[in-house]
């Protein structure tokens, strides 16, 4: 399971606020939660704590706006979403000029020159320019707050990541 770098990581709703930003359109803490309910169940015992995302779900969740944009309907994104995760973020991380290309329900990354050679009513969605301006959002918005809050205190998010356990995820 991926460890949210030290000042990388945000709460689900300053993920939603990153969203809509970036995305110029509304999402709220739910929809974060919706899309990536499949990615990251949450653990046993953590109700009522507060979950951590990372700069890759930031760009999962972009994805998932842009695919619903597109007009795919939430099931097919989610679903979509939960069967090539890894392929997106190894995509990203990696830098190569890919795409993903959603027929149906069956979602597959191509290369960014092979999209025109896809069946027609396919939704073809570049990766690349989703990972843009992503780390320095998360960076201003950990300036703006530095602190997570944590039931009935506020604490910094280093404190946070270092009392949290590295496999959960949650505070």
């Amino acid at each position: 399971m991926r460890t949210p770098a030290d000042s990388k990581c945000v709460t689900a709703t300053e993920l939603a606020t990153l969203v809509s930003d970036l995305e110029s359109v509304k999402c709220e803490p739910w929809h974060v939660r919706r899309y990536l309910l499949d990615l990251k169940p949450p653990a046993n015992g953590a109700f009522g704590r507060t979950r951590l995302y990372t700069a890759d779900d930031l760009c999962l969740v972009r994805l998932a706006v842009r695919l619903e944009r597109e007009g795919l309907s939430a099931w097919v994104v989610r679903a979509v979403l939960a069967n090539h995760a890894g392929e997106i973020v190894r995509a990203w991380r990696s830098g190569t000029a890919s795409v993903l290309a959603v027929h149906g329900v069956r979602g597959k990354l191509i290369a960014e020159t092979d999209s025109t050679r896809v069946p027609t009513g396919t939704t073809v969605v570049p990766l690349q320019p989703i990972r843009r301006d992503v780390s320095t959002a998360i960076a201003r918005i950990r300036r703006h707050n530095p602190t997570i809050q944590l039931f009935n205190r506020r604490l910094s998010v280093r404190d946070v990541l270092s009392e949290a356990s590295e496999t959960r995820q949650t505070w």
